[in-house]
């Protein structure tokens, strides 16, 4: 399908899309130190919009990412650019500018449309950042990301805490934000339900050979024709196999034919 819409729509296109996201939060980050109000002027805000305030549809996705403490951070905000920038790159690469262009902007149109699920709420670029994160966990899983620059942490499970996080906030979170999630999480099935199906798939393939496998493995090679008896009920046993007018019969030596 996406094929087909790049054919048709490759006019859409934005290379090095992330680069652009990087350099305009970068930017407000930067007069963010200096002029602290300007960040509110960002915010997508659907009353502010409705009132003229046309502009936080775009800007919106350039409100610089805050430290867990909501306040702007050099350190933390260095370490947030270069990841969104490594993972937006290599997702990139690997699709090419068409597809990921088509990924962040279904994120932004989505949120665009949670945003009003609460006209005197407010949205940020979080979840669509988000949303780039779990896309590039899923594509490299094994990748190991320094946390502090200090400590080790597969991406696979930095991607499991947050699917944990997302699912705690739509429990507890409002209706707006329990939407934006949605939408995040929406964008992200969208590119990865084949993946998904597949692994899903795949997955009860090898639980039913493991379960083949262990029936299998539960079953007796040896077996008395007359009393029952196994290599497991008895490890000591011996067997034998005699050509019979019925077939290939196994005995225990307690009941080997008379002449065998």
């Amino acid at each position: 399908m996406l094929d087909g819409l790049e054919r048709r729509f490759r006019w859409i296109t934005i290379p090095n899309l992330t680069l652009y996201l990087v350099i305009g939060q970068c930017f407000f980050f930067i007069v963010g130190l200096t002029q602290p109000d300007i960040l509110e002027q960002l915010e997508l805000l659907p009353k502010r919009v409705t009132e003229g305030q046309w502009w936080r549809l775009l800007l919106f996705m350039f409100m610089p990412s805050v430290s867990p403490g909501g306040s702007l951070n050099a350190v933390f905000m260095f370490f947030a650019m270069y990841l969104l920038w490594m993972m937006g790159a290599a997702l990139e690469s690997q699709w090419g500018s068409f597809r990921y262009t088509v990924f962040v902007l279904i994120g932004y149109a989505a949120t665009l449309g949670a945003a009003w699920i609460d006209p005197l709420g407010r949205a940020t670029n979080g979840y669509i950042l988000t949303s780039i994160f779990l896309a590039f966990a899923v594509l490299h899983p094994n990748f190991v990301i320094y946390l502090f620059f200090i400590l080790p942490v597969k991406v696979r499970w930095l991607a499991l805490v947050t699917w944990i996080f997302l699912g705690i906030q739509t429990v507890q979170g409002s209706w707006q934000e329990r939407g934006l999630i949605l939408v995040s999480v929406a964008n992200f099935l969208l590119f990865f339900w084949p993946l998904i199906l597949g692994k899903v798939r795949g997955g009860h393939r090898r639980i039913r050979a493991q379960r083949v496998a262990s029936q299998a493995a539960a079953e007796p090679f040896h077996q008395c024709v007359t009393c029952g008896r196994t290599e497991r009920t008895d490890p000591r046993l011996e067997f034998r196999y005699a050509q019979m007018s019925e077939g290939v019969r196994c005995y225990c030596m307690d009941h080997l034919p008379d002449g065998l």
